[in-house]
């Protein structure tokens, strides 16, 4: 298989050495680009002619020239040779977005710049880009006035190529419609985000907003779209909105990534990044404010540049580090290498081929790359950004799903736990209910349920019409039992005779213990006749029970018995109904007890 990837790789470079030519067009070049910049003279610069004959002025390297705050600072356009149809060519020229340019001609008046094609032949801006027309160079060059109001850093000015007015003008145009929506984008996730954060209560989610809107807000800055779309200059915000990305990026993807597991000194280099791009937004804070800090003799756009690319590649390597540990959050370190990987392929564009093979083929072969293959290696580094956020939003939908998810399982556990509470809850309600009802002994209701089911029945008997009779029981001399055969026995008795009421009684009947040793019968539908025959049963089983004492002595025992039937004239009630039973009960005993005696 290794074997197979080398001659791939063989076969589209030798395929590539010999398209090359073919390929690329020789051109020559038609412009030269010169600057001189000094420390400002207690007198204004007087105005030429005498520019030319100046000593002092340098050519434009391939990297541009930098332009520091203060500095007189002058850029001539000359014609290199003889120009090929100079009607139709312009130049086009990229400045930082705090760098304004003031074109004049060679005799020191200052030209109008456009803004659209309204100029036919003059010169127009576009954005952070100024197109210069070509024709009249041959006869006296171009002079354009540089200032910079950075306080901070030097600001740059690159050539960027040259062509045909409609071809330049679409490229600019498209050019600047494609960040407009990168930006746009980029923004938008940014206030989604963060309300889905705040809704959420997801750090996360604030952080990836905070870096979008960063990372956009740098882009409109950077392209001067403020300055189209508001008539806003608000260039001093993209030396501060730029390194507050990277920050905010390098901060995401030791979140994300979870660098910090598989290489301490990759988490730690990313660190370091943080750590000097806040020093830099510190420093440019404190120039901005008007503190006066010496300027460094550096190239903030090569800074960025080279930092981008050590950046990406530290992300990218612990995404594919995240990616081997196959742990479950290792499908987002694959995601930051996905995305970063645009950004990357037009960072190694800048720092490789046009500072390194582009000037070779030129100056070697003699060849450039057409301007279609030429674009389509050079497309808009604004677009390569928006992949990242692309990735970061899916990261966070899936991390968003397995938290909704796993708040919806947690949610029926504890809506499974809060049932089983509850009938766990309900089960020691009955229980109570239970036991505060009955009789612990016996297991038969006891007197307040009694009393509940004697009040039901009278209100039932009234509203029907039926009858019902009321029988209250007691042991005869139950405290000799005790006395004579132990409590055990007393209890033991007690027991019986409520056996012996649950299998003589009908299941229809209500029985009770009322207290000590009195139990209560409530016959529903029932006459007195009728119930002094069931209760005569119940008393002659009673009577016939053979019992043990605690000492192992047999005995027996009997019971009296009142009855009392409801009156069916309606001014009955319980406690009437209760005494009148009492009171046979009580000639029940007076009268030689075991008997039965109707009130």
């Amino acid at each position: 298989m290794h074997s197979t990837l080398r001659r791939v790789l063989t076969a589209i470079v030798l395929a590539w050495g010999i398209l090359l030519p073919a390929l690329c067009l020789a051109q020559a070049a038609q412009v030269r680009l010169d600057y001189r910049c000094a420390p400002p003279s207690p007198s204004p610069a007087p105005v030429m002619p005498g520019w030319q004959a100046a000593a002092g002025w340098l050519p434009v390297p391939d990297a541009g020239a930098l332009i520091a705050r203060g500095d007189a600072c002058w850029l001539r356009v000359a014609a290199a040779g003889a120009l090929a149809a100079p009607q139709a060519e312009y130049l086009v020229l990229q400045h930082s977005t705090m760098l304004h340019m003031t074109l004049f001609d060679s005799g020191g008046r200052q030209l109008p710049v456009g803004t659209a094609r309204t100029d036919a032949g003059g010169a127009l801006e576009q954005g952070w880009r100024t197109l210069l027309p070509l024709a009249g160079l041959q006869a006296a060059p171009f002079y354009l006035k540089l200032d910079s109001s950075n306080p901070a850093f030097p600001e740059r000015v690159i050539a960027r190529g040259q062509g045909p007015l409609p071809a330049v003008l679409q490229e600019q145009q498209r050019t600047l419609m494609t960040t407009m929506l990168a930006s746009t984008l980029l923004l938008t996730s940014a206030m989604f985000t963060a309300a889905f954060g705040l809704a959420l209560r997801e750090r996360e989610f604030g952080e990836y907003a905070g870096y979008s809107f960063a990372l956009g807000l740098s882009l409109l800055c950077y392209a001067r779209l403020d300055v189209m779309l508001l008539d806003v200059d608000a260039g001093w915000l993209w030396q501060l909105a730029t390194p507050l990305s990277t920050c905010l990026l390098c901060w995401l993807a030791l979140h994300f990534g979870r660098f910090a597991r598989s290489s301490v000194w990759l988490a730690r280099a990313l660190h370091m990044v943080i750590a000097v791009d806040v020093a830099l937004m510190g420093w440019s804070l404190l120039a901005l404010a008007g503190v006066p800090l010496p300027m460094p003799p550096m190239d903030r756009f090569e800074f960025e540049n080279r930092q981008d690319m050590v950046v990406e590649s530290l992300i990218m390597l612990g995404g594919w580090l995240g990616w081997r540990r196959a742990e479950q959050d290792s499908q987002d370190g694959l995601l930051l290498m996905l995305g970063l990987a645009p950004s990357l392929y037009i960072d190694l564009v800048h720092q490789l081929w046009d500072p390194w093979l582009a000037p070779w083929l030129r100056a070697g072969w003699g060849y450039t790359l057409p301007s279609g293959v030429d674009y389509a290696i050079h497309f808009n580094g604004a677009l390569t950004w928006l992949p990242l956020p692309a990735m970061f939003c899916f990261a966070l939908a899936r991390r968003a799903l397995r938290l909704h998810r796993a708040l919806g399982e947690e949610r029926l556990q504890l809506e499974a736990r809060v049932a089983l509470r509850t009938q766990e809850l309900r089960s020691a309600n009955a229980e109570l209910e239970q036991r505060a009802s009955t009789d612990e002994l016996t297991g038969l209701p006891n007197r307040r349920r009694m009393m509940e089911w004697i009040e039901h029945e009278i209100e039932r008997a009234r509203r029907y019409g039926h009858e019902l009779t009321l029988c209250m029981l007691d042991i005869d001399h139950f405290k000799r039992i005790n006395d004579e055969h132990g409590h055990m026995a007393g209890d033991r008795a007690l027991v019986a005779i409520a056996n012996v009421l649950g299998s003589t009684m009908r299941g229809a009947d209500l029985i009770a213990r009322f207290g000590g040793e009195e139990f209560v019968l409530l016959l529903a539908n029932t006459g007195p006749q009728v119930a002094v025959e069931l209760v005569e049963r119940l008393r002659a089983s009673v009577a016939a029970m053979p019992l043990r004492g605690d000492d192992g002595c047999h005995y027996s025992m009997t019971v009296s018995v009142g009855v009392a039937a409801l009156e069916t004239g309606g001014s009955d009630s319980i406690s009437r109904l209760l005494l009148r039973a009492d009171q046979a009960l009580y000639r029940a005993k007076n009268g030689g007890r075991n008997c039965v005696m109707v009130a």
